[in-house]
């Protein structure tokens, strides 16, 4: 049995799951990967190049914005 203490879900949009896919193929050509590895892939990769300042990236949520 998995260790809940070791895994979380996230709900993402349809059309996001859709993006996520294609995604997935850029990120692993030579073999497929799952998207749960797509998204670790592509965190572990910003944060690695991020060196610390992630709050400089102009990452913002959508309640900051009037029209979200």
């Amino acid at each position: 049995m998995t260790c809940k203490f070791n895994y979380h879900s996230i709900s993402l949009r349809n059309k996001t799951y859709s993006k996520l896919k294609e995604v997935s193929k850029v990120v692993s050509p030579s073999e497929p990967i799952s998207q749960a590895k797509t998204i670790e892939t592509l965190i572990d990769r910003f944060s690695n190049n991020s060196n610390g300042d992630c709050n400089q990236r102009n990452i913002t949520n959508a309640k900051d914005y009037k029209e979200a």
